[in-house]
C-alpha cells in the first residue's frame, strides 16, 4: 500500500473510532463497555450529574488516546515515505550507472569489432583507388559514429535532467499535499481536545464536528490526489521526447551508414573490372 492510499485508510479508521467513541464508558474495574444515549437514567440529582461528568471524561481520554494512536500513525508513514524516497532514489542511480556502464562497454566491442572489419576491407584492396576509397570510408564512418553517440549522450542527459525536474517538482507537490492534510487533522483534533475541556461539554456536538472535519480533510486530500495526474502526463512527454530524440540519432546514422556502404561498394565493384583479365582475339585461321 503506498502513501495516499495509507492515509487514506488512517481517515477511515479515525472517523470509525470516532463514530463509535460516546458510545464507551469506563466499568469501576477499569473495563470498557457500551452505553446506550437513548437509555434513561435510573440516577438522579447529584448521582446522575456525577455519571454524566465520568461519561464526558471517560470519552474526552478515549479522544486523547486516539489522537495520540493517530499521531503516532501519520508519523509512521512519514518514516515509512522517507525510507521509501530513499531506495527509489538509490535504484535510480544505480540503474543509471548501470546501463552507462552498459553503453561503454557496448561502445567498446562495437570499437574493436569495426577496427576488425576496416582490416577485412583493406586485405581485399588490390588498387589504389579501393585503398584511398577505404580510408575514406573509415574516416566518415569514424565521424558519423561519434556524432550518433554525441546525441544519444545529449538525448540522455536532457531526459535525466527533465526527470529529475519532474520527479522534484511531484516530491514538493506531494510533501504539500500531506503537511497540509496533516495541519488540517491536527486542527480537528485540537478543537476536539479543546471542547472536552469546556464547561459542559457536549459529547454528541463534539463527535459530530470532529467526524465533519476528519471528512473535509479526506475529501480535500483526494481532491488533491488529482493533481498528481498531470505530473504522469508530463512523465510520459518526458519519456516520449527521449525516445524520439534517440530514434532520430539512429536513424541519421543508419542514413549516412547506407550511403558510405553504398559508395564503397561501387569501388569494388570498379576494382572488379579494372582486375578482370582481358580476352584475346583469335584468328579466324586458327
Amino acid at each position: 500500500m503506498n502513501y495516499k492510499k495509507s492515509i487514506s485508510a488512517v481517515l477511515t479508521m479515525a472517523m470509525a473510532l470516532v463514530a463509535v467513541a460516546p458510545a464507551m464508558a469506563m466499568t469501576r474495574n477499569g473495563e470498557i463497555k457500551s452505553v446506550d444515549p437513548s437509555a434513561k437514567p435510573v440516577l438522579s440529582g447529584i448521582q446522575n450529574i456525577e455519571g454524566q461528568q465520568k461519561l464526558v471524561a471517560n470519552f474526552c481520554v478515549t479522544l486523547n488516546k486516539f489522537n495520540g494512536t493517530l499521531a503516532q500513525r501519520l508519523t509512521q508513514k512519514s518514516t515509512t515515505l522517507q525510507t521509501k524516497r530513499t531506495e527509489t532514489q538509490n535504484k535510480l542511480v544505480q540503474n543509471r550507472q548501470t546501463r552507462e556502464q552498459k553503453m561503454r562497454t557496448m561502445q567498446e566491442t562495437g570499437q574493436a569489432k569495426r577496427m576488425k572489419n576496416y582490416d577485412l576491407l583493406s586485405e581485399h584492396a588490390k588498387t589504389d583507388e579501393t585503398k584511398t576509397a577505404i580510408t575514406e570510408f573509415k574516416d566518415a564512418a569514424e565521424v558519423a559514429i561519434n556524432v550518433r553517440k554525441e546525441a544519444v549522450a545529449k538525448a540522455n542527459a536532457n531526459f535525466q535532467v527533465a526527470m529529475d525536474q519532474t520527479l522534484s517538482e511531484r516530491k514538493v507537490l506531494i510533501d504539500e499535499m500531506i503537511l497540509e492534510y496533516k495541519a488540517m487533522v491536527e486542527k480537528a483534533k485540537q478543537d476536539a481536545a479543546t471542547a472536552c475541556q469546556g464547561e459542559n461539554p457536549d459529547i454528541n456536538a463534539i463527535k459530530v464536528a470532529l467526524q465533519t472535519d476528519l471528512k473535509d480533510a479526506k475529501t480535500w486530500y483526494q481532491d488533491e490526489k488529482k493533481e498528481l495526474e498531470q505530473v504522469k502526463v508530463d512523465l510520459e512527454a518526458v519519456r516520449a521526447t527521449h525516445k524520439a530524440d534517440i530514434k532520430k540519432a539512429m536513424d541519421d546514422f543508419r542514413i549516412t551508414m547506407l550511403t558510405l556502404k553504398a559508395d564503397l561498394k561501387a569501388v569494388f565493384m570498379a576494382q572488379k573490372d579494372a582486375l578482370k583479365p582481358v580476352a584475346t582475339a583469335t584468328s579466324e585461321t586458327e
